[in-house]
């Protein structure tokens, strides 16, 4: 899993593009057009200072946990459920037999 460094306070975007080892147009993109995924359009949320565009830390947490979900925790159903205790109790027996 790739870890991103999050900055501990508002930056620009070429700060942005120097700390993620990117060029500065890519962050530029990532802003205007953003990032296709799962049929969804993710963008970099900014804001405007007299010319310059910034970047909150927090900003750069939310454009990353939605480019990254967690993934979906699947529950078992109670036929797969009762099959994996079932198992579960045979290894235990064969080993204590042993």
């Amino acid at each position: 899993m790739t870890r991103i460094i999050i900055p501990k306070r508002p930056v620009s975007v070429r700060e942005l593009s120097e700390l993620f080892n990117v060029n500065k147009q890519t962050v530029y993109r990532w802003e205007r057009q953003g990032i296709v995924i799962d049929g969804r359009i993710v963008r970099l949320q900014t804001y405007r200072i007299g010319g310059c565009k910034r970047i909150e830390p927090s900003m750069v947490a939310k454009f990353y946990d939605e480019l990254n979900p967690l993934p979906i925790e699947r529950k078992l159903t109670k036929k797969k459920e009762t099959k994996l205790v079932e198992d579960a109790v045979e290894q235990a027996r064969a080993w204590l037999k042993s």
